[in-house]
Order: C-alpha cells, then sequence, then structure tokens
C-alpha cells in the first residue's frame, strides 16, 4: 500500500550518507552557490541538503502513484544501500552476499543517474526523441488506425495521455539504475575500503561523490567514493591499480578526491568540519562532468547500449 503522506522531497543523496557528515548535533557544513559568484556556507540539518522537491514525480497521476519513483523505488534502493554501507563502515563483518553487493552496486549506479541534471537530461532526451518510432510498429499503427486517428503513432499516444513523454522518462530513469550489466560490471569489481590514519583533513561530500576512472571495463579503472569523513570505498579490476593507490601519500589521496568531489559539485558539498571552508570557495562547480543521462542524450540518442557503454567504456 502506498502511503498516506506521499513525500514530498526526493533526495538524490541519501540520509544514511549524509549522516555521517553530520556528527555535530546533527548538522554539517553545506557550502553552495546559490547564485553565479555567491559563495554561501551555513549549518544544516541532513533534512536540508541533498534533495530536491518532487523531482522524481510522474506527472498526471495521483498523489500516491506520482511519487512511487521515490516513496518505493528510490526507498527500495537507499534501504539496501545503507545495509552495505554499515559494512563498509566497518560496523558489521566484511561478509557480502549476492543481495547486499547487488544492492551496493545498484546504489553507485544511481548516485550517477538520479541528480537533478540526470533527470532534466532523460526528460528532455525522450522528448527529442519521441517521433522515432520503431517503423514496425509505425506500420502496424497504420494497419489499425482509423479515419479520426492522428496520422502519427506519437501523436496518438499524446492526445491519450498529453504526460506520455515525462512518465516514459522517468519509467527510462528506473531500469537504468537496474541496468544488468553495468550492475554486474561494479559487482565483479574487487572492493575494499581507505581508512584515514593520519590526514588532517577529512573526505568531502558533495551531490558528485562517485569517481570512475577509465570506464568500469580497463584494467586501469576503479572508482573511489567517501562513506564517511574518515573512510572511503574503493573498487577495482586489477591489483596493480590498487598497489598503486596505496602508494599514494595519504593526505595526497585525500586532496585529490576532495578536490574532484569539489569541481564536480552541482548543487552542494558537504564537510563535518568548516577548515576546508576556503579550499571548497575556490574550487566548487569549476570542472562539473556531463552525467551518465546527460552523454546518452547528447552521443547515444534511442542506443539502448548506450548507459552500459558510457558508463563502462568498453
Amino acid at each position: 500500500m502506498a502511503p498516506s503522506n506521499p513525500p514530498r522531497d526526493h533526495h538524490y543523496i541519501p540520509q544514511f550518507m549524509l549522516r555521517e557528515w553530520a556528527v555535530d548535533a546533527g548538522k554539517l557544513w553545506r557550502y553552495s552557490k546559490p547564485v553565479p559568484n555567491k559563495f554561501a556556507a551555513k549549518r544544516v540539518s541532513t533534512g536540508a541538503i541533498g534533495f530536491e522537491p518532487f523531482l522524481y514525480e510522474v506527472p498526471g497521476e495521483t498523489p500516491d502513484k506520482a511519487q512511487q519513483v521515490e516513496s518505493r523505488f528510490m526507498s527500495s534502493v537507499d534501504q539496501s544501500a545503507a545495509k552495505a554501507h554499515q559494512i563498509l563502515l566497518g560496523n558489521k563483518d566484511w561478509s557480502w552476499t549476492s543481495i547486499t553487493r547487488s544492492g551496493w552496486s545498484r546504489f553507485i549506479l544511481s548516485l550517477w543517474i538520479r541528480t537533478p541534471a540526470s533527470v532534466q537530461a532523460y526528460k528532455a532526451a525522450i522528448a527529442s526523441l519521441w517521433g522515432t518510432t520503431a517503423p514496425e510498429i509505425a506500420a502496424k499503427y497504420a494497419e489499425l488506425r482509423k479515419p479520426e486517428d492522428p496520422e502519427r503513432f506519437e501523436d496518438h499516444m499524446i492526445a491519450r495521455d498529453p504526460r506520455i513523454v515525462e512518465k516514459v522518462a522517468m519509467y527510462l530513469l528506473q531500469k537504468s539504475i537496474d541496468h544488468a550489466k553495468v550492475g554486474e560490471r561494479i559487482n565483479n569489481m574487487k572492493w575494499t575500503t581507505l581508512t584515514l590514519a593520519d590526514a588532517p583533513i577529512d573526505f568531502l561530500v558533495s551531490d558528485s561523490p562517485v569517481m570512475s576512472t577509465n570506464g568500469l571495463a580497463g584494467k586501469d579503472a576503479h572508482i573511489v567514493m567517501p562513506v564517511s569523513p574518515r573512510r572511503a570505498f574503493i573498487a577495482f579490476n586489477h591489483d596493480s591499480t590498487f598497489e598503486t593507490l596505496q602508494r599514494v601519500r595519504e593526505l595526497d589521496f585525500v586532496k585529490h578526491s576532495n578536490k574532484l568531489v569539489v569541481q564536480r559539485a552541482r548543487h552542494f558539498v558537504g564537510a563535518t568540519r568548516d577548515d576546508q571552508r576556503a579550499f571548497v570557495a575556490k574550487h566548487i562547480g569549476t570542472a562539473p562532468v556531463p552525467t551518465i543521462t546527460e552523454l546518452i542524450a547528447h552521443k547515444y540518442a534511442e542506443d539502448a547500449a548506450a548507459l552500459e557503454t558510457a558508463i563502462s567504456g568498453s
């Protein structure tokens, strides 16, 4: 049964992640650029960061159905990931089941796809591709079409449901997060964590926390993502890649990670302490990277293999 009060705020960075940085009275530092050339810093609760109202709303549905992407699908993604997160933090034994491992892989994939920029890219891509109906469908429609029906199948669908394009976009958003081949690639990587021992600064978090280098398929491919102020998740394909990362000085590693996380931020950077304010102010949003869905929309159009290709680099 759908909740009687469906969620209004849709979180693209879930609460269980942000709580790791909110260790001081349940608050963390939020850095942002609300308008160009204006930098803002404020201590906020986790509920005031990493969300956008009605981000995944399915238009034209009843309130319960309209919010099901958030209340059911994203909630399921985050619940599974929260269990895996506890393993990565060391709060549970490092013992992965197929469920917890797949749940974490799915979560990583979701962080690439569920952002406000990605949602807008999905909607724009579907709108631009709406006139490219498969020939067999177009032929079948022409065969069944009545004289009073629109000439094109696409126009027929819009006449039946004016919000069909946005609904299809939200459906494909969920299908992309559940992309089996990409999820399997992450599952098959080797996983570990790096815990900071001596570094005087913490890992920062942002709306773009997942750093992927060399795709997912290559020998040197790896993923780095902070999971707490003092710990990062690392996935890699070949032992030599991890050995190279281990040779990096701890402080250099966290500085490099933070620079990427901050440069790629579009909405916020989060921190436990205020000691990196100047660094964040200098770099925030200076090098945003296209989202996976933006790459698909701009380069791969309706290619069914686009998501896997764009992420894995294969």
